[in-house]
């Protein structure tokens, strides 16, 4: 299935984002001398794009949209168990973790970090709910100063607030962003890079950019769709 394209023809903001620059880290930032203090610089809009390619790279990859989302899916391919209440039917959700179900007779069954199924206990050919994950700054309201996750589209009748970004998937996005970064700064893009340290605290050797990149991909294997 083909992934919804991020937006990145009009102005990027932080709303849609699951990592903001600051979250690089003051270390990471002071080694590729940008400064992200005012969101309405060069260097903040820089790191604002580098994340939010990261982030579509992630979701690529792994063959899912991360930030929440509402979902419709099609109950096409499903297995049955028996139960001492009869036979029930399961279908394995196509985002998850599964925030907020909105078709009646449809319950959340059997969460992991890698899949999520659905226990349908109604005859439903069609399911609703939201999935996906938030950032840092994500609350339902805004309050605080946060951004809110209603204020997205889609997402007006969100009323559970989704579960934060796991660190490995945040850690991945982070890297690639970096990476990204410092290619551009140092000139190295396409070319040979030298052993680093990441703002996720992993290492990667000296190399090619690709195989950095894959290198930090392959982290998240495990949280691939594969059904």
């Amino acid at each position: 299935m083909a992934l919804p394209t991020l937006d990145v023809a009009g102005p990027i903001t932080t709303a849609a984002l699951l990592c903001v620059p600051q979250e690089l880290g003051e270390a990471a930032l002071a080694s590729l001398k940008l400064d992200v203090s005012d969101d309405t610089s060069a260097d903040y809009k820089q790191v604002t794009q580098a994340l939010w390619d990261a982030q579509g790279r992630l979701e690529a990859y792994l063959d899912r949209r991360l930030l929440v989302c509402p979902v419709t899916q099609r109950v096409v391919a499903y297995h049955t168990e028996a139960t001492s209440a009869g036979a029930v039917r399961y279908v394995w959700a196509r985002e998850w973790p599964v925030v907020q179900v909105v078709t009646e007779g449809v319950e959340v069954d059997d969460v992991t970090a890698e899949a999520e199924r659905l226990k349908l206990v109604s005859a439903a050919s069609e399911v609703e709910f939201f999935g996906g994950y938030r950032g840092r700054q994500h609350t339902l309201d805004g309050a605080g100063g946060s951004t809110a996750l209603t204020g997205l589209d889609g997402l007006e009748d969100l009323t559970a607030l989704p579960p934060l970004l796991p660190g490995l998937l945040r850690g991945v996005i982070l890297d690639l962003a970096f990476v990204t970064l410092d290619d551009r700064r140092s000139g190295t893009v396409g070319g040979r890079r030298r052993t680093q340290f990441l703002p996720s605290g992993n290492v990667i050797s000296e190399g090619r950019r690709a195989s950095a990149e894959e290198e930090i991909l392959a982290r998240a294997e495990r949280r691939r769709r594969l059904v």
